[in-house]
């Protein structure tokens, strides 16, 4: 029985957990050909190389390592933890064990020059939603996936960590994000509101948000820290390494209206509780334990007003400065490529922000639905994105008849790059592209024969009505038709 055998294959895996005792709430693998290559999760925070060749990439350039661990150690798991969030949201649930899986990649055949992307969830051990390549589309069998995947485009999150007997770090540390992107950070050893953007440093000098900003250096470390002695003595711990962890924010749909808020509390390592806002009441994670805080308390209250009015109303209010930012759109640079003339023309995209766009192909101004193989979103080291959609083509056709056409969120017109074989990129020798050469070659070597022919036999003719000539002048004649043959 003949199969057909992927070659080479890059695989990632992320795994993030919801009361899963003795285990990290987020663990990603790396895997090339099926062999682990890198390992990281939430308790180490570190990227671990699992192979001497990614060891010896890490090694020489530190840029790199430098960007992957702090991917590992601060990025991942906090989006990672949001998007659990936002899936229980959506599903309407509320503690318990939960496990939300991502798995996503590539394939290549290194023979065929064939390339398959996947990306998929799974959601407690369920396929949950998974990215169609060809239609660029989510398919789900569970009708709250897609929804949950693209609504609430707009947020501003909290990730807040206390600590006590962990050398070297700030006993408190603050991430702001909005859009899921970092904006604002602070510690208590710097014990200022540290702008991570350009238009954050303008917003921060707002009277109203300076004052709100002092917070993080002074009152909200000494909040936490009371907090963390709760904590400890609700489990009746004393001394040792202990870790509060805090992710709380608002979602706002600008085309619905929708406000959500959130608080959430996990305690070394382990989601402890978090706030139902329409009950107003706290649900524990952990069984048989009671929350720290009773329901109805004045603490809820002022959770409620300013994560689901005030937080969103100054998003409202303040995202408009940073919209030239947070919906930045920088356009591609295009190329086509093809490995082999049997091989797919890809249409490469790279250097593109966001990373909400489209790209397929068109013939004779039509959209094409079948034939082409797109390529998943990825990122670049810059924080930029590439993506690729390949065409199958015959040599026989008309290439001109078709385009390649890219679309970016918030970008009005089309990025169309005409399919011309001349500027097709490739790393094998192209003939050709057709016979003019050859035959105009060929067509004056048998002009050039004909002429001389042609003089051959008019000289013939000539020296037979010609009396032959002196031999002291036979060199004249001689000399110049030994020259031409």
């Amino acid at each position: 029985m003949l199969c057909s055998i992927v070659s080479h294959s890059l695989r990632y895996s992320f795994t993030s957990s919801s009361g899963v005792p003795n285990f990290p709430e987020f663990v990603a693998v790396m895997m090339v050909d099926e062999q682990l290559v890198g390992y990281c999760n939430s308790s180490t925070r570190i990227a671990e190389p699992k192979q001497d060749w990614v060891k010896k990439r890490a090694e020489e350039e530190p840029q790199y390592k430098e960007e992957i661990n702090h991917q590992c150690a601060e990025i991942w798991p906090k989006m990672a933890k949001a998007a659990m969030y936002s899936v229980m949201q959506r599903l309407n649930q509320s503690g318990g064990v939960h496990i939300l899986q991502n798995t996503y990649g590539c394939e290549w055949d290194d023979e065929t020059g064939e390339v398959n992307a996947f990306n998929q969830f799974a959601y407690d051990g369920e396929d949950f939603i998974a990215l169609d390549p060809k239609t660029s589309t989510w398919i789900t069998p569970n009708p709250q996936a897609v929804s949950t995947k693209l609504r609430l485009p707009h947020s501003v999150k909290f990730f807040i960590t206390a600590s006590s007997g962990v050398p070297n770090i700030p006993e408190f540390v603050a991430d702001a994000m909005i859009d899921d992107q970092l904006v604002a950070y602070c510690d208590s050893n710097t014990k200022k509101a540290e702008p991570r953007q350009d238009w954050v440093k303008m917003v921060l000098e707002i009277k109203e948000i300076k004052t709100r900003a002092k917070h993080c250096g002074q009152d909200e470390p000494n909040s936490f820290k009371i907090d963390l002695e709760l904590f400890e003595r609700h489990f009746n711990l004393s001394g040792g390494v202990h870790i509060l962890q805090s992710m709380r924010g608002s979602e706002w749909d600008d085309e619905t209206g929708e406000v959500n808020g959130f608080v959430q509390y996990a305690y070394d390592g382990e989601d402890f509780m978090e706030l139902d806002f329409k009950t107003s009441t706290w649900i524990t994670k952990q069984q048989g334990v009671s929350p720290i805080w009773n329901s109805g308390t004045t603490r809820i209250n002022k959770f409620k007003e300013f994560y689901t009015s005030e937080l969103p109303g100054a998003l409202k209010k303040y995202w408009p400065f940073g919209k030239n930012y947070l919906q930045r759109t920088d356009l591609p640079t295009v190329s086509l490529l093809q490995k082999t003339p049997s091989s797919p023309v890809s249409c490469h995209a790279t250097g593109f922000y966001p990373n909400r766009a489209v790209m397929f192909w068109r013939k004779d101004g039509e959209d094409l639905h079948e034939g082409m193989e797109h390529s998943e979103i990825l990122p670049n080291h810059d924080r930029s994105f590439q993506m690729s959609v390949d065409l199958k083509v015959s040599p026989e056709e008309d290439w001109k008849k078709y385009q390649c056409v890219f679309q970016l969120s918030g970008v009005k017109e089309d990025l169309i790059t005409e399919l011309d074989k001349a500027v097709i990129r490739t790393n094998w020798k192209k003939q050709p592209t057709d016979m003019t050469v050859p035959i105009t070659a060929a067509v004056v070597v048998v002009a050039l024969v004909l002429i001389a022919a042609a003089g051959f036999k008019v000289y013939r003719n000539k020296k037979a009505q010609c009396p032959p000539s002196d031999p002291a002048n036979g060199s004249e004649l001689s000399d110049p038709l030994n020259q031409e043959t």
